[in-house]
Parts: C-alpha cells; structure tokens; sequence
C-alpha cells in the first residue's frame, strides 16, 4: 500500500493491483539533513504556495481552458486552507524531483495529497495520511502479461515517484524506465517500447 497526505518541509487499461499509502505534504519548515536555503519571507495575507505537476488527473491537472489548477488535490488543499483561514495559490512544476526541489529550496511551501515512500518521508514532514491508493500495473490490450512480471521486463514508471521507488526497492530484478509523464508512459506502452507501466494517482 501506498499512503498520501500533506508534505511539507522539515521546519517547513489492464490492471493488477499493488497498494500504496498517500499522504498530503506540508512544507513549513527548515531541512532536517543537508544545504540550508534561504527562508520565504511572508507578509500579512500572503497566500500559501503549493506545488503539483500539470499532468497527473483527476489528482493534479492543468484545467486546459482557464489553465488554472484543477483535479482532487487542488480541491482538498483549497478548503484545508479556506477552514485555516489562509488563502493559497498552486504553481506548476515537473514530477517528482523537481517539485520536491522547489520544496526544499522555498520556491513552495507544500505538496497537496503526495505519496508517501521511504525516500520523501526521510526528507520531508507529513500529514497524517488522508487516503490510500492501488498501485496499478497497466498493459496494452490483448497482451498477455505474465503475472508476477518476469525478471528483465522493462516497466515504465514516472521519473522520481513512488512507483519508481518501489519498483527499485521491491522489484530489483525489473528494468524501470522513468519518464515525466502519464501521457508520455502509455504513448510509449502503445508504440511496444515498454511492456507494462507501472502507476500511482501519486
């Protein structure tokens, strides 16, 4: 299982299905290990900046007519922020290293609804977990996968993400191909350039 919920900074198809805890990311603090970066400065009503990829729906998504956020997280993080009494806005960046990068350097300030794995929760502050989440094999239609999935089978996953870590934890002997994102995984799935893919709603 996966588990998601808040993140934040310390100080600051086919499918056959894997479980997986999610958790929301909230990042209002100052790293626990390694570089220090220099602190947002806040001023009276400056809204809380949270951090999603453009590509990820229904969790994350950019609405493609008001290319505003949009999708489950974005509508979770906008009603804990209104009870709060703090206003947010949602900027974009690429899953999942970079989004944690702009985490940790001050760029933003929390991750909604973000998967939990061993190597975000050593560096980063949660929620407690609001949900959880299968983690999905997906194959072609009419392709016969073999279950459990032979050693040396190339699975695509998303570049930096819990079905990345997990399958290198987990699943050694596969081969993970990473890429930046869902549409970019099943184009190639469907072109036979890899045999399965291996996903999340992260």
């Amino acid at each position: 299982m996966t588990m998601r919920a808040m993140m934040r900074r310390p100080g600051r198809p086919r499918k056959s299905h894997v479980y997986a805890l999610m958790a929301f990311v909230c990042v209002f603090a100052v790293m626990l290990a390694g570089p220090c970066f220099a602190a947002r400065t806040y001023g009276p009503g400056d809204p809380l900046v949270a951090v999603i990829p453009a590509d990820f729906p229904p969790t994350y998504f950019k609405d493609p007519g008001s290319g505003k956020a949009a999708g489950l997280a974005v509508d979770v993080m906008e009603g804990i922020a209104r009870e709060a009494g703090l206003s947010v806005t949602f900027v974009f960046g690429k899953p999942w290293e970079d989004i944690e990068q702009m985490l940790e350097d001050g760029r933003a300030d929390a991750i909604p609804l973000r998967t939990m794995n061993p190597k975000n929760t050593a560096r980063f502050l949660f929620t407690d977990p609001l949900d959880a989440t299968p983690i999905n094999y997906v194959t072609r239609r009419g392709f016969k996968q073999a279950l459990p999935i032979p050693a040396g089978t190339r699975v695509g996953v998303l570049k930096g993400g819990s079905s990345h870590t997990y399958l290198k934890k987990e699943r050694p002997e596969l081969l993970p191909v990473p890429y930046e994102g869902i549409h970019e995984a099943l184009l190639e799935l469907l072109a036979g350039r890899v045999d399965v893919i291996l996903l999340t709603a992260e």
